[in-house]
């Protein structure tokens, strides 16, 4: 199923992405197997953006890896999730982007292993640390997602690097722009954001 969006004539071409969307919803519902209840599905829904200044970059939203069963997300699902990440993952001209929660332990980061497992040359894995600011000041976690992104952890150096990532809190989801932009230059300049500056070379 594609949502596809084109160029309207007379208007400026610099950062405009939104033209015109076409879907129609009942070959999309019944394509991709959409009902009342929660439930993964192969079927793909693409945005498809056209247009003569625009790159061609297809970016894919996997579902995140998951190990237990809840109310509206079954073994099944898991199944299906497996296949999607697989697929993609091992597609040679893929770019896999790994993203890790620094709240969590690096050691039971799945999506790395699996990364590894398609991508062994570390070649073509972009690694994202977020949440960073949650693994505790002065705590294990912070010091070796700290040395991850230093390239210090030499189980999991990537050719393409590793990149922080400050993600907006609860109470900050309905804050504007300035208020993030804020929020994120002050945990770069303090605690563990401030680690990750490097000096400049004169």
């Amino acid at each position: 199923t594609t949502c596809r969006t084109g160029r309207l004539p007379n208007r400026p071409s610099a950062g405009q992405a939104s033209i015109r969307v076409f879907c129609r919803y009942y070959p999309r519902k019944k394509l991709m197997s959409i009902r009342n209840e929660k439930r993964f599905s192969k079927g793909i829904l693409r945005v498809q953006i056209v247009g003569p200044e625009v790159s061609s970059l297809t970016l894919v939203d996997l579902p995140g890896i998951f190990h237990t069963a809840a109310v509206d997300q079954d073994f099944r699902g898991k199944e299906i999730v497996d296949f999607l990440i697989n697929s993609y993952m091992s597609q040679l001209e893929s770019i896999i982007f790994a993203m890790v929660a620094a709240n969590n332990q690096l050691v039971s980061q799945v999506v790395l292993r699996k990364a590894e497992e398609h991508d062994p040359n570390r070649e073509r894995t972009i690694g994202a640390i977020t949440k960073l600011d949650l693994a505790g000041p002065g705590s294990a976690n912070e010091r070796n997602y700290l040395d991850l992104v230093k390239g210090r952890e030499s189980m999991q150096k990537l050719s393409l690097s590793w990149y922080v990532l400050r993600n907006r809190f609860e109470d900050e989801r309905s804050s504007d722009a300035y208020t993030r932009d804020a929020n994120e230059e002050r945990f770069f300049q303090t605690g563990a954001g401030s680690m990750l500056i490097l000096p400049i070379a004169a």
